[in-house]
């Protein structure tokens, strides 16, 4: 008889096995968090509300939230700080937690896993010390990352940089240097995991062409016409590499006194393993235009004596060893994909689904971004 009962003996033998792991480890992880809370020496709110830190022994921790979540801060009975989150309009109620409640998404969960490792090749990459992706110790997944302090370009030069001499070639060198540092790191171990180079550039048309075709509100001969030259000019990508996707001077952080040094890097929510060009595809569409700013009202990006993009272009060259014999596809890509995300903004404004009034003029520059887009790939 115990022979025909063994199986499910052992099955539910398992299964405590298990639980009992599980809960060790969730213990684990509330302890951890409750040490490092009770351990802090003062927490502060940013300009951001997604952002909040805390300081222990000196080190600034910034922990991020999702988005329709507010971090708070307030002194507890026993003056230490206490971090809460409140939760938006119509959002799910938190769970309380002694110090802290930060939630989280799946893109956060994948920030934390990009930058648990990116640290360790590129210092300009923010450390993530720890994603806990057990939702019951406070009611959803949270990360607790690097806090990095600098200046950060916008579009006019800040006033720590407007008596450096040659500030802005040197800010656009730091700036290639950076990409290129990342662009060149050694795909391996656990890198091997942020991503599927394998067929980038073609799953990147088909979902982006989607795109358009959902948010489209007249036809455009010109985003037709990239659409159909890209897919029969796709170049052959020259090697695979850690990509940002979003890399521009507003998303990296200088000291003040130092426009030759790109000392961190942010928003790395849409980093992956792809094509390095079609990242660099994505910084030169940012960058100052000749062509584009001869219309008026569009978004400017910079304002300044920039270099030109052929400065872009030599020196990512130089750094990288890479061949830009194909940049012209990567640059009308990027244009392409410029016109695609300005006309889904505008299409929810079209759709009533906004009332800002600044999206209107989106319909100009999906228009704009798609004449500027093509060119002969």
């Amino acid at each position: 008889m115990f022979q025909s009962i063994k199986p499910f003996f052992y099955f539910v033998l398992g299964g405590l096995a298990f639980m009992l792991v599980w809960a060790a480890h969730k213990a684990d992880d509330a302890s951890r968090l409750q040490a490092l809370l009770d351990s802090s020496d003062k927490a502060f709110a940013t300009s951001d509300p997604s952002h909040t830190n805390i300081i222990i022994s000196d080190k600034t921790f910034i922990i991020r939230a999702a988005d329709g979540y507010t971090p708070t801060v307030k002194n507890g009975d026993d003056g230490k700080p206490t971090v809460m989150l409140k939760r938006d309009r119509n959002q799910k109620s938190a769970k309380a937690f002694d110090r802290i409640i930060v939630e989280n998404d799946n893109s956060l969960r994948w920030l934390g896993r990009v930058l648990s490792q990116l640290h360790k090749h590129l210092p300009a990459a923010p450390q993530a010390y720890w994603l806990c992706e057990d939702e019951e110790i406070v009611g959803a997944p949270f990360i607790i990352m690097e806090r990095c302090n600098g200046v950060v370009i916008r579009k006019r030069l800040p006033e720590e940089f407007a008596k450096i001499p040659k500030v802005e070639e040197r800010l656009a060198n730091a700036l290639i240097r950076a990409q290129a540092d990342l662009h060149t790191i050694k795909i391996e171990g656990a890198l091997e995991k942020l991503g599927r180079p394998e067929g980038y550039l073609n799953r990147q048309l088909e979902g982006w062409g989607k795109r358009w075709n959902l948010s489209k509100t007249t036809e455009n001969k010109n985003m037709d016409w990239i659409r159909d030259a890209l897919a029969q000019n796709m170049p052959t990508p020259q090697t695979a590499s850690i990509i940002h996707n979003d890399l521009k001077l507003d998303n990296c952080q200088f000291q003040p006194d130092n426009p030759d040094k790109v000392t961190a890097i942010f928003d790395w929510d849409m980093a992956t393993l792809g094509d390095p060009l079609a990242d660099f595809g994505v910084t030169l569409s940012y960058w100052i235009d000749p062509i584009t700013a001869k219309y008026k009202n569009l978004p400017v990006m910079l304002i300044g004596d920039y270099p030109p993009k052929e400065f872009l272009k030599e020196r990512y060259q130089d750094y990288t060893g890479f061949s830009l014999d194909a940049i012209k596809w990567y640059e009308s890509f990027s244009f392409w994909k410029l016109a695609i995300i300005a006309q889904q903004l505008y299409k929810r404004y079209v759709d009533g689904a906004t009332k800002d009034p600044r999206m209107a003029f989106f319909g100009k520059v999906a228009e704009v971004m798609a004449e500027r887009g093509r060119m002969d790939v």
